[in-house]
């Protein structure tokens, strides 16, 4: 585990202070530097990734190590080989106030992550096959015999943007545990964004203080980012990064290197969250053209066309990918394969959000249980404080227009909040997915507020003591219920019949050593790659004969078992909606008198046989 640590901070490091040494770019401090380095890393991981498949080179964590190391021994090159000195001012508390903010969250998610010894929902069972598959076959595309859609079935890999499994996949190549990685990394991603986080609102409000609280709020809101296992997590980390990037461009023009990657590795990480960047990066924009204006300066400046060129370079860096898809795959399949269906915008479909429309009541309260991908809520003394600074905002519009960061924030705002309404309106994207983006510009909002009013108050203990009862009004409202729901005890998924099921697939860890190859005709992989064992992991033989498990004989089990090496079958109570009820107990009844299996184990929901 150790090892799959030094490994992660090897390469994303190494990636990224390579090229930000090789461009010369600057950053404030050394902690910024080796913070942000990180970040970019990630992006130019996920960009090679895509590039290196393109190109057939194997995506083995050897290749990514030697190029981590490259990145770090040229940074030692560039600084004569000296070691950078790190000395603290007055000003670093910032920042150090942001690093414990991470460390916080990181330790509050990983003990909800491992607090139940499975996977949570649906979701994450899919990123386990999609992790074990590329970690064991080195690429992250399918169907090398060809690909039709009489054999063609969804996953999170190609044609679905394949960036947080590629990063996932070629971690578990360091290590035997692909719940381990899942669970640790994903956490571990989200802490690291709310650093991110932190050194974007730093250069995007052009105040520490601002900053710190704005990464305040963005870590005990509860609507932002829960510890669930998805691609979401990603690509919302790279929004910060990408950002960044952009906001350093009027500093530098290389910086848009950087913004590029950035941009693209979002395009190649969610899809959802590619759109949401897309829309919010254009306001970015756009916002800087008006201030632009009313500022009497040079709208369409160096900077500001650098800035939308870099989304654009961004889009056609990312045609490496989409384009050999779209040429594999068809434009149907790669529709089908990134989740968009016809009606997926329109009001006649529900997507994941349910069909909910939040009512005043869903935005003020943070519920103490809440949905796993996407928890709602800002809670009480963070909604009043939102609702207080757009209120004191509109009485100041002249300060709007002419600041980018304000005016930016207003829009994100207005954007994502419509956003999270679109089951009551007629086009819509992503409703409950809009909260965890909602919290963005909710978060420079309360920052701003609490600036203002600490400003406001002469008196220092006033000061102070305001300040003090609302953080704590903010940690019990907003923190509290996050703490909660994220330690929570989280169910396993539909996918799961029942905790007999679950609990027999636990067993296999104490009953056959790990790897063992295992069979279960029924369910998918993952179900058995979680718990240790081994089974072809998005096999499109294996997955049409589960689909068709109720025209398959007896004898079609035990071939298929021989013929693909596996040692035990698993009969789960998952067959009986792939069959009846009738046929699955007349299954098991010829199993256990048929002499080519002995039973080793069973529940009431699960049966492991060994195939003789």
């Amino acid at each position: 585990m150790i090892a799959s640590i030094i490994f992660f901070f090897v390469v994303a490091f190494g990636l990224g202070i390579g090229l930000t040494k090789l461009l010369n770019l600057k950053f404030e401090n050394p902690f910024e530097s080796k913070c942000m380095s990180n970040a970019f890393g990630l992006a130019i991981f996920s960009v090679l990734a895509i590039i290196f498949n393109f190109l057939h080179i194997p995506l083995n964590y050897i290749i990514f190590l030697v190029l981590g190391i490259a990145g770090i021994l040229f940074a030692f090159y560039k600084d004569n080989f000296k070691l950078p000195k790190i000395e603290l001012n007055k000003q670093d508390i910032y920042a150090i106030g942001a690093a414990l903010l991470a460390v916080i969250l990181f330790l509050v998610y990983l003990k909800g992550a491992f607090a139940y010894p499975y996977f949570e929902d649906d979701d994450p069972w899919g990123h386990a096959i999609g992790t074990s598959y590329i970690a064991e076959h080195q690429t992250f595309s399918r169907y090398p015999a060809g690909v039709t859609e009489q054999n063609f079935f969804r996953t999170y890999m190609e044609p679905y943007p394949p960036a947080y499994d590629t990063l996932m996949g070629v971690i578990h190549q360091t290590n035997n545990n692909v719940m381990w990685t899942l669970k640790f990394f994903n956490v571990f991603l989200i802490a690291l964004g709310i650093l991110f986080f932190y050194f974007f609102a730093k250069e995007f409000t052009k105040s520490k203080k601002k900053a710190l609280f704005a990464t305040f709020i963005i870590t005990v809101l509860p609507c932002f980012m829960s510890h669930f296992i998805w691609a979401q997590t990603l690509a919302l980390v790279l929004f910060f990064p990408a950002l960044y990037a952009s906001e350093k461009i009027k500093e530098d023009k290389k910086w848009a290197i950087l913004a590029i990657i950035s941009i693209a590795a979002i395009f190649v990480s969610q899809p959802s969250s590619a759109m949401f960047f897309v829309i919010m990066f254009i306001i970015y924009w756009l916002s800087k053209l008006v201030t632009a204006f009313f500022n009497k300066e040079d709208v369409f400046s160096k900077e500001n066309n650098t800035i939308i060129l870099s989304l654009i370079a961004g889009g056609i860096l990312s045609l490496i990918y989409w384009i050999p898809t779209l040429l594999k795959y068809g434009l149907k399949m790669t529709m089908e394969g990134v989740g968009i269906v016809l009606g997926l915008f329109g009001a006649e479909n529900v997507d994941t959000s349910g069909g909910v429309v939040y009512g005043i009541k869903d935005y003020m309260i943070a519920p103490l249980a809440s949905k796993m991908d996407q928890p709602i809520g800002l809670g009480i003394v963070v909604f009043f404080l939102v609702l207080f600074s757009l209120f004191i905002l509109c009485f100041n519009i002249k300060k709007i227009k002419t600041s980018h960061y304000l005016l930016t924030t207003i829009a994100w705002f207005v954007f994502t909040f419509i956003g999270t309404e679109g089951n009551a309106l007629p086009f819509k994207l992503f409703p409950h997915r809009f909260w965890a983006f909602m919290a963005i510009p909710a978060a420079f909002l309360v920052a701003e507020v609490l600036v203002s009013i600490t400003a406001s108050l002469k008196d220092k203990s006033l000061k102070y003591l305001v300040l003090i009862v609302l953080i704590a009004g903010i940690l019990w409202t907003s923190g509290y219920p996050k703490y909660v729901v994220e330690t929570s005890q989280w169910p396993p998924g539909a996918t799961w019949s029942s905790g007999e099921e679950l609990q027999g697939y636990m067993s296999l860890q104490d009953k056959l050593p790990k790897d063992t190859p295992v069979f279960n005709i029924c369910s998918h992989e993952g179900k058995l790659l979680a718990f240790g064992m081994y089974t072809p992991p998005y096999d499109p033989d294996l997955f049409w004969f589960k689909i068709q498990a109720e025209n398959k004989t007896l004898d079609d089990i035990y071939s298929t078992a021989k013929k693909r090496n596996f040692d035990y079958v698993v009969v789960d109570a998952y067959c009986t909606r792939r069959m009846s009820i009738n046929q699955t107990n007349a299954l098991l009844q010829q199993m256990v008198n048929s002499t080519n299996y002995e039973l080793i184990y069973s529940n009431q929901a699960f049966w492991l046989f060994k195939v003789k």
